[in-house]
């Protein structure tokens, strides 16, 4: 009889946490459907945004937080002693590294992209060469992207300013990642 009841109470907790898994599971599936968007700005200061669903967090400038005392931490063990079941040398790490980037690479989505740049450099003839060198990298750039279908809304507006002694540049992007995609 106590082994009939130790089964059943078993069989219910087995249930409850299949559950519990299973629920996890789909939960992460269905928010892996929806888009992350990474926001970056300059105008006169950088400005990097992270948004997923309805929740906003800013990751650079980071925002100032109250210093809190440092506890001394209890029981640290020297990176010596603990051992490494895997023995991966430096090139094994950058060939992760780099196919991690390369399939996030495929993912990535530019939703919009801004640019405003006013050249000057103080001397006319110096503003007309580096005006050349910014339309030379930027617009082929924006060309490709553009075609490949990562970019959906691109506005680029480069000016030389012959009078002013010093350059102003405004850009902003929006990036998205999906989970999944069909």
């Amino acid at each position: 009889r106590a082994m009939a009841v130790f089964l059943t109470v078993l069989k219910i907790v087995l249930f409850c946490a299949g559950g519990l898994i299973v629920f996890a599971v789909l939960l992460v599936l269905l928010l892996s459907f929806f888009r992350i968007q990474l926001i970056a700005a300059y105008d006169g200061g950088f400005l990097v945004q992270l948004r997923y669903l309805f929740i906003k967090k800013q990751l650079y400038p980071p925002k100032e937080k109250k210093k809190q005392e440092a506890v001394p931490r209890k029981n640290e063990k020297d990176a010596e002693s603990s051992e490494n079941v895997f023995e991966f040398t430096f090139r094994d790490y950058i060939e992760i590294l780099r196919l991690t980037f390369m399939k996030l690479i495929k993912r990535i989505n530019v939703d919009s992209f801004s640019l405003e740049a006013k050249i000057a450099e103080g001397d006319a003839a110096k503003t007309a060469l580096v005006y050349g060198e910014i339309n030379a990298a930027v617009y082929p750039l924006v060309g490709i992207l553009y075609n490949s279908g990562k970019l959906k809304n691109a506005t680029v507006r480069i000016t030389p300013d012959f009078t002013a002694e010093r350059s102003v540049y405004k850009a902003r992007t929006e990036l998205t990642v999906r989970g999944f995609t069909f």
